[in-house]
């Protein structure tokens, strides 16, 4: 069957048309959905169709009947705090901590325009510094309002549509007021044209929404301001604090009406997130402690609590026919109720964990790689395939760590312990047990005879390769008496090439150099060789060179710093990150060394003269983990957007995308062909507007989509 026979048979018979209109060169996208905290939901007015905002940067749209995800969308640079949907459904509004608010076609997923505190901008760049926390639309779909951090609302106008930048850029109001963040928005009132905002500040501010004005001030609450929801009629609004009953309001009077007491056996409950049915009969309370709570909005009658979240919910929203209650959790999950009955109907979540750690074998044959939802991935380099797995019970993976050849893993998880594995088989070896909280660093020795790991205790331990004892022990409290070592978690080790040496990093902002080893002459505590200082803010990452004469740290002021590993003299101070970086890494022959972090970018430098080499941008996630390879002019990377890039430096081309899933695993050329093994379980997926294709049914009907034969990673 040819390509367009076989998009013929899928209904896609007429390239470059949709049921709305053209899409973007009608190629289908490859999907999947890392597992992040939502923070807001929104149905589409007039389609089954359901969007949610990410702490991962994303907005995903899904199916609100099934529960599958359909498409994720991408441009943020920081986590998306909301989104609203238009009284069409046309429009898809995001608003995020970068600043900007995105506009989506709605029935697409196509991005239209970016507005920020400025305007519209059709370029990337930065938007305001104050993110915006909240949005809404108004009832007619003329006005856009959202809040920020700096206490400001802003209104854009949009009659008849207009996209354009201009246009924006005269159509954006301004309301001032609030003296701390604004927390939350509401359109409602006589002709849905009045604005409520909430804020931290304790006050809510009712606005007149075509021009602006004040109209008046509610200051009942004493605390900050969490949620404000008008009712679908106007006639009431109600409003919840940290800690506080919830408030209902009589809009007409401007006076409080009854209050619903959100008490629990632990105290004050602290309502996040309010929705009034379309029948205004009752409201939907989400809760801190991870309740949703129905009331009945007449009588103030608590009516059901309903259970299943695991996390603070940030959002809940009736559907437009009020038969569905979907919330949204920091617990990653979306949940949707049935109205009538209290009933879960599905849960709305991703598959994919964060990839965490990579480091390629001595010989450069295979490439090993460890996700935060505990799978360990052995790829072979020859055939960018997966050649052995581990997928159980890791303890909650927070750290990686590979020999040089490859063959040992060791894991640091959430329950304190280092977790040792044979990386071929996927047998546990040993479990390493010392640590009083989670292990965030675990490094060999080059020979693989130790280990060494760093801890949210304050403490770097030194252990051999098999469990016993720790051969040394780095603390930060030694029988209740602090000493001159780490005065907070341990966020990174490495250890010098010849083993007698471990430097760490934490969040008391030094990088620490000490002696690998105790030689049992030491009276008291260990005491650090070298205190190194210079980064403004906790020290994330550290790495040594090859031939083990500096040494490369990395902090959350967005700065890489190189130090002598001899004498501890600063040699060199590279910045250009947008965030913190979370990793550094030198090439085999110490010439380049190469940095990453929440910028999503990788950074090349001369580790010479410090010279910028170039940057690497694919990745959509922070990149928390680099590796180069020790022949080939090779870097891998490992992303929270879930994935890995084997980059070639040499071409300078798009990588090579490696992603492990909980059954199976994808390869994705850099032309978009792919490779796969395994249970795909519906993980992987390509999406033509808001169409989901599996990988079966489209499998070849572009040459985008067509399965590659196996090929080298160099």
């Amino acid at each position: 069957m040819s390509d367009a026979e076989k998009r013929e048979s899928l209904g896609l018979s007429a390239p470059g048309t949709h049921e709305r209109g053209a899409l973007d060169a009608m190629t289908p996208v490859p999907m999947w959905m890392v597992r992040s905290e939502a923070l807001s939901v929104a149905f589409h007015p007039r389609r089954e169709l359901l969007a949610t905002a990410h702490e991962d940067r994303t907005v995903r749209l899904w199916d609100a009947t099934s529960g599958v995800g359909l498409r994720v969308l991408r441009g943020h640079h920081a986590r998306v705090t909301s989104v609203a949907f238009d009284r069409t459904g046309d429009l898809l509004a995001s608003g995020s901590d970068d600043g900007w608010v995105r506009l989506w076609d709605g029935n697409t997923g196509r991005p239209l325009m970016a507005l920020s505190a400025e305007g519209a901008e059709k370029e990337e760049g930065k938007g305001t510094s104050a993110g915006v926390t909240c949005l809404a639309w108004s009832g007619a779909g003329d006005h856009l309002a959202w809040g920020a951090r700096d206490g400001q609302v802003r209104i854009w106008d949009a009659p008849g549509g207009r996209t354009g930048a201009e246009d924006a850029r005269l159509s954006l109001r301004v309301l001032e007021g609030h003296t701390a963040a604004v927390t939350c928005l509401s359109w409602g009132g006589e002709g849905d044209r009045q604005l409520l905002s909430g804020s931290s500040d304790r006050t809510l501010r009712r606005w007149e929404g075509r021009t602006g004005a004040l109209l008046h001030i509610h200051e009942g609450h004493e605390a900050e301001v969490t949620s404000v929801a008008w009712c679908p009629r106007g006639a009431r609004f109600a409003s919840a604090a940290r800690g506080e009953p919830v408030q209902l309001w009589d809009a007409v009077a401007n006076l409080p009406q009854q209050r619903l007491d959100v008490g629990g056996e632990d105290g004050p409950g602290v309502v996040t997130a309010l929705a009034w049915h379309p029948r205004e009969d009752r409201i939907a309370a989400g809760r801190e402690d991870a309740r949703l709570d129905l009331w009945d909005a007449v009588t103030g009658t608590f009516l059901q609590q309903l259970d299943g979240h695991e996390a603070s919910i940030r959002g809940v929203t009736w559907s437009p026919d009020g038969e569905l209650l979907a919330s949204a959790s920091e617990d990653t999950r979306t949940l949707l109720w049935s109205a009538a009955t209290g009933a879960r109907l599905a849960d709305l979540t991703g598959d994919v964990g964060w990839s965490i750690g990579v480091a390629w074998s001595t010989d450069g044959a295979s490439l090993s790689a460890g996700t935060s939802d505990e799978i360990v991935t052995r790829w072979s380099a020859r055939t960018a395939s997966v050649s052995a797995q581990i997928v159980g019970e890791l303890g909650g993976v927070t750290a990686i760590g590979w020999t040089a050849d490859g063959a040992r893993v060791a894991t640091g998880a959430f329950d304190c312990t280092v977790r040792l594995w044979d990386a071929r088989t996927g047998e546990p070896s040993g479990t390493l047990e010392g640590h009083e909280a989670l292990v965030a660093s675990v490094t060999w020795s080059p020979d693989g005879t130790r280990l060494a790991s760093g801890a949210a205790d304050r403490t770097v331990r030194v252990w051999p390769a098999q469990p016993a004892k720790p051969l040394g022990v780095v603390v930060g409290m030694h029988e209740g008496v602090v000493v001159g070592v780490h005065e907070d978690a341990v966020l990174g080790v490495a250890l010098h090439p010849e083993g007698a040496l471990v430097a760490s990093v934490g969040r008391d902002a030094t990088v620490r150099v000490w002696a690998a080893s105790d030689d049992g002459a030491r009276r008291g505590p260990p005491r650090a060789l070298q205190v190194l200082r210079g980064h403004e803010g906790p020290s994330v990452c550290v790495a040594f060179s090859a031939d083990g004469a500096r040494l490369a740290s990395g902090g959350v002021d967005g700065t890489v710093r190189l130090w002598s590993s001899r004498t501890g003299a600063p040699l060199g101070l590279l910045g250009g990150h947008g965030g913190a970086v979370r990793c550094v890494a030198w090439s085999a022959d110490g010439t380049r060394l190469a940095s990453s972090g929440d910028d999503t970018t990788v950074r090349l430098w001369d580790a010479h003269t410090g010279k910028p080499l170039g940057d690497l941008v694919g990745h959509t996630g922070g990149v928390l983990a680099l590796a180069f390879h020790p022949e080939h002019a090779l870097v891998a990377s490992a992303s929270e957007d879930g994935s890995l890039c084997v980059w070639d430096l040499a071409q300078r081309r798009s990588p090579t995308r490696l992603l492990p899933l909980p059954g199976g695993w994808v390869a994705l050329t850099p032309d978009g062909r792919h490779q796969r093994g395994g249970e795909l379980a519906g993980a992987f997926w390509y999406a033509l507007g808001l169409r989901r294709l599996e990988v079966d049914e489209i499998e070849g009907a572009w040459p985008g989509t067509r399965r590659a034969e196996p090929w080298r990673l160099f």
